[in-house]
């Protein structure tokens, strides 16, 4: 099934901010390469997609270009033989892979944080400037979303040097020599100071990010084919410091081990329970294919619902 929506326009947004009709002819280029943008509820990193983006173009109306492109819902989703709880889904006509899967490992660490979580862009820089003090090797890059209502989000891009990186990633990656099985909660010295900046950057985060009193998303990611991603929904920083122990990370690897042997993956994720465990999430295969949790898909289904009710009422009272 497939639907042409309007995606932005050059008329001013509910953020206050204004695409010129080159920034949206540079969107459409990438929706319309090899590799295809997932549809997202809400922008909402921690649900599977529901689809893709396809056949993008900019269109003039009424002195006014718009961005357009066409939804390709997923139609067919099936029980997974090797896991009764989870189920894949998949588009019958389209098989070309999503392009948020993160292959290029970085050199340094990089932080990522969306300007709309700050009352200001004073605010944001400040914030910026507070990580770029820290005692690591660090850069920064803003991001942006168009959310009815933006999560406090931050995103962490590990680079290879670190341990969390070598412990995690040698099961799938040929390239990462091999960490002992015989690990312990003992850190190292760069892992330390690596565990002491993300709970500065928390806790600084949460004294500064709008909508307050909210709990926030701190999203670890290890690039690289695949790519893993760590995403917890905080609002305390021990919380996740806790379950980034080698102990419990060699959980999480023994577990990509198993989903390995049943599936090829580009990218996996990882959410933080309640009690503090790494819970499998969901993965994305090369043919645009997503594998999770029969209950992350009952999740997004009904928010989904929850936002087009949003949209029509909001449509209805325009």
């Amino acid at each position: 099934m497939t639907n042409r929506i309007v995606l932005s326009s050059d008329h001013v947004d509910s953020h206050g901010d204004v695409m010129t009709k080159a920034a949206l002819e540079s969107v459409a280029k990438i929706i319309n390469g090899d590799r295809k943008v997932r549809c997202t509820v809400d922008h909402k990193r921690d649900l599977p997609s529901w689809g893709k983006l396809i056949n993008a173009r900019v269109e003039e109306i009424d002195g006014h270009y718009y961005l357009t492109a066409e939804q390709i819902e997923y139609d067919i989703y099936e029980d997974v033989d090797w896991n009764k709880d989870l189920i894949k889904a998949s588009c019958s006509h389209n098989e070309q892979p999503f392009n948020d899967p993160d292959f290029d490992i970085p050199a340094s660490l990089e932080l990522s944080a969306d300007p709309q979580n700050f009352r200001n862009y004073s605010e944001f820089r400040n914030y910026f400037n507070f990580i770029k003090s820290s005692d690591v090797d660090i850069k920064t890059q803003e991001f942006g979303r168009k959310a009815l209502i933006n999560d406090p989000e931050v995103v962490l891009r590990i680079a290879e040097y670190y341990f969390i990186y070598k412990l995690l990633k040698p099961t799938i990656d040929k390239t990462t020599k091999k960490i002992s099985d015989k690990i312990s909660d003992n850190l190292t010295e760069d892992t330390v100071k690596l565990y002491d900046f993300i709970k500065k950057s928390i806790k600084k985060f949460m004294l500064k990010a709008i909508p307050k009193n909210r709990p926030i998303n701190y999203v670890i990611k290890l690039p690289g084919n695949p790519e893993i991603e760590l995403f917890a929904n905080i609002t305390d920083a021990e919380k996740l410091i806790g379950a980034l122990k080698p102990s419990k990370l060699k959980k999480v690897r023994d577990e990509i081990d198993q989903i390995s042997e049943n599936v090829l993956f580009e990218k996996i994720q990882f959410t933080l329970t309640e009690k503090g465990k790494w819970k499998f999430n969901f993965l994305q295969t090369d043919k645009g294919e997503t594998i999770g949790r029969k209950t992350s898909f009952k999740k997004r289904d009904h928010l989904l619902e929850l936002v087009k009710k949003k949209e029509k009422n909001k449509h209805n009272n325009a």
